[in-house]
C-alpha cells in the first residue's frame, strides 16, 4: 500500500513478507487518520479522508483474502479470532461509509475520525499477537510470497466500503474484483483522494 501523501519515502516492500507489508498498512492508516483529524481546510480535509477510506478498504480486502486463511490453518482459536476481526471490518468500514457521507467539516468529520482511528488502533493491537505467532509457523519464502500477493491484491481492491462481505476467500477475490474495477474507474473520473493541485 501506497504511504500517504506527505510522509517519509515509502519503504520498498516488494521484498516484505506479508507481516512486514501489512504492519506498514497500519502505520500508514494510523497516520492518515491523524493527519486528517488535523487538517485545516475543507478540500484537504476531504481528500485525507477519502484516502482513508480508500487506503483502509484495500488493506481489509487484503487481510481477509490472505490473513484470515493462515490464521484459520495456523493458529488455535484461528476461526474464532478471524470471526470477531471479520465483524471489526465491518464496523470499521460502516464508520469509513459515514465519513464518505457526512458534510466534510471538522465538527462533522470529527467525532466520525476519532472513533475510526480508535478502532484501527484496536485492529492493529489485535492482530500484533497473531503477526508474532504466525511467524513461528509459516515458511520465510511463503511469507514472502503472500507478501507479494497482498501488494497486488490492493493495487486491484475496491476502493469503497463494501456492502456485502463473503467468507469464503475465493468469493471475495471474484467480488473484489469486478468492484475494484469499477471503484477505479470512478476513482479517475472524479479524482478521487487526489490533491487538488496534482488534478
Amino acid at each position: 500500500m501506497t504511504e500517504p501523501e506527505g510522509s517519509e519515502p515509502a519503504q520498498d516492500l516488494s521484498d516484505q513478507d506479508i507481516f512486514a507489508v501489512l504492519d506498514s498498512d497500519h502505520r500508514a492508516l494510523l497516520e492518515l487518520a491523524d493527519r486528517a483529524a488535523t487538517t485545516g481546510g475543507a478540500d484537504e480535509l476531504a481528500v485525507h479522508c477519502e484516502q482513508l477510506v480508500m487506503l483502509a478498504v484495500r488493506h481489509f480486502v487484503a487481510e481477509e483474502q490472505y490473513l484470515f486463511p493462515l490464521m484459520r490453518q495456523h493458529l488455535p482459536d484461528g476461526d474464532r479470532s478471524v470471526h470477531r476481526l471479520s465483524d471489526a471490518h465491518r464496523h470499521l468500514e460502516s464508520e469509513l461509509r459515514r465519513l464518505e457521507d457526512v458534510e466534510r467539516s471538522p465538527q462533522a468529520v470529527g467525532p466520525i475520525l476519532a472513533d475510526v482511528r480508535a478502532r484501527l488502533v484496536d485492529h492493529v493491537e489485535s492482530l500484533s499477537q497473531a503477526f508474532a505467532s504466525l511467524r513461528g509457523e509459516i515458511d520465510p519464502a511463503e511469507a514472502q510470497r503472500l507478501g507479494d500477493d497482498v501488494l497486488g491484491v490492493e493495487q486491484l481492491a475496491p476502493t469503497r466500503p463494501r456492502l456485502d462481505h463473503s467468507d469464503s476467500p475465493a468469493l471475495n477475490k471474484l467480488v473484489s474484483l469486478v468492484e475494484g474495477y469499477v471503484d477505479r474507474i470512478r476513482d479517475a473520473y472524479t479524482h478521487r483522494g487526489v490533491e487538488r493541485d496534482e488534478r
